[in-house]
C-alpha cells in the first residue's frame, strides 16, 4: 500500500509537470501571435495614415498648381510665373520623393516586423515542440515506475506462496514427528 501510495504521488506530481509544461507553451504561443498581429496592424495603419497624407499633399500641390498657373495667366509678368512654376516643380519632387522615402521606411519596417513575427512562431514552436518532449518522457517514466511495481509485486507474491509451501512442509512433519511420538508412547 505505501509503495501504491508513493507511486500514486509521483505519477500526480509527473502529470502536473507536464500539464505545467503545455499551459506554458499554450500561453507562449498566444502571446507570440498576438504580438506579431498587434505588430503588423500598427504597420498597416503607419501605412494607411502615410497614404492618406501623401494624397492629402497631392491634392493640396494640385489645387496650389492650379492657382499658381491661374496667377500666372492673370499675370503681366511671364517670368515671374514660369518662376513661381519652377519652384512648385521643385517642391512636389521634394515631397514626392519625401513621400517614397517614407513608403521604403515603412517597407522595410514591415519586413522587419515579420521577420520577427516569424523568429517569434519559431520560438512558440520550438517550446511546444519542448513540451511534448518532456511530456513523452514523463509518459516513459511513469510506465518504467508501474513496470518495475509490477514485477516487484509478482516477486513479493512468489515469495509468499515460498513460504507458505514451506510452512504447510513444517506442518506436515511436525504433525508425523506428534503422530510417531504418540505412537511410540502407546
Amino acid at each position: 500500500e505505501e509503495t501504491e501510495r508513493k507511486r500514486q504521488e509521483e505519477k500526480a506530481a509527473l502529470e502536473a509537470v507536464a500539464q505545467e509544461a503545455e499551459r506554458r507553451a499554450a500561453e507562449s504561443e498566444a502571446e507570440a501571435a498576438a504580438a506579431a498581429q498587434a505588430e503588423q496592424e500598427r504597420l498597416r495603419t503607419e501605412v494607411a495614415e502615410a497614404e492618406r497624407k501623401r494624397l492629402e499633399e497631392r491634392a493640396a500641390l494640385e489645387a496650389t498648381t492650379k492657382e499658381a498657373k491661374r496667377l500666372a495667366a492673370e499675370s503681366a509678368a511671364k517670368a515671374a510665373a514660369l518662376a513661381e512654376q519652377e519652384r512648385l516643380r521643385v517642391e512636389a519632387e521634394e515631397k514626392e520623393q519625401r513621400r517614397l522615402e517614407e513608403i521604403a521606411a515603412l517597407e522595410a519596417a514591415a519586413k522587419e516586423a515579420e521577420r520577427h513575427a516569424a523568429e517569434s512562431a519559431a520560438e512558440a514552436a520550438a517550446v511546444i515542440a519542448a513540451a511534448h518532449a518532456e511530456q513523452e518522457r514523463l509518459r516513459a517514466e511513469v510506465a518504467e515506475a508501474e513496470r518495475k511495481r509490477l514485477e516487484e509485486k509478482a516477486a513479493l507474491e512468489a515469495a509468499t506462496k515460498e513460504i507458505e509451501r514451506l510452512a504447510a512442509e513444517s506442518a506436515a512433519k511436525a504433525a508425523a514427528v506428534v503422530e510417531q511420538e504418540q505412537l511410540r508412547v502407546e
